[in-house]
Formats: structure tokens, sequence, C-alpha cells
């Protein structure tokens, strides 16, 4: 006849720590080391991961990869690597009038880009081919 142990109620959760670990984890993406995963209770598998940045919840399915997880890294809002790429490019004026220079922030803007072309062009009577030249 067998014979059965009493149960320790402090090594009880030592229990449910060894089934916890049974759940094998197979996670190699260095995208995890920003997420603390949430577990489900019953079957301990991954079933949403919570932003260390944000404290955002996302939801986890195994079958569709971790590439959702990298691109709310990049859009994150509270994250220090995101920040306004706009604020790197400076624009510096100086008139020849006089010696004051002027500094503001430059932006990308592709209608103005596209008006000042067409402007030189007409301008400068050059001929609309000018663009698709190798100099240009």
């Amino acid at each position: 006849m067998e014979q059965h142990q009493p149960i320790d109620l402090d090594r009880e959760s030592d229990v449910e720590q060894q089934n916890t670990q049974s759940v094998r984890d197979k996670r190699t993406a260095d995208v995890w080391h920003k997420y603390v995963d949430i577990r489900d209770p019953e079957t301990h598998k991954i079933v949403k991961a919570q932003c260390k940045i944000c404290s955002r919840v996302l939801k986890v399915a195994t079958k569709n990869g971790t590439s959702f997880m990298a691109n709310h890294l990049l859009t994150c809002p509270n994250n220090p690597g995101n920040i306004d790429k706009k604020q790197k490019k400076i624009n510096i004026f100086k008139t020849s009038q006089s010696d004051a220079t002027t500094v503001s922030n430059w932006e990308f803007n592709q209608n103005s880009i596209r008006q000042s072309l067409a402007k030189m062009i007409v301008i400068d009577e050059e001929p609309f081919s000018y663009v698709e030249r190798d100099g240009f």
C-alpha cells in the first residue's frame, strides 16, 4: 500500500512554481525584455504582455510572432528612444544686409519643394527636362 504524505501549506507555492516552469518557454526575441508576460492561471500560457515603459497591455498569440510588440515600442509615447526626429535638423539663415543669424527648426515639405523647383525652372527659363538630367 502506498503511504500518503500530508501536504505542507508552505510547500504549496513551490508546487505552483514548478507547474509554471514546466510550461516550455520558447521566447527568444529581444523584444520580450521590454514586456511583462501575463499568463492564464489554468494553462499557464502567455495570453497578454504588458509594456514596461507605458503599461499598455497587448494581446499575445504565439502563432502571430512579436512584430506587433516591436512596432509598439517604435510608437510608444514614453519610450526614450522615440525622440522627435524633426528637432535634430536646424535651419540657419544669415542675412547679407547685417550680421544677424536666424536659427529655426527645419521640416521637409514636399509641396514647398515642388513649388520652389517650378519657380526656378520658370525664372531661369530652363526646359522641363532639366530635372531629368544626371547633374540635377
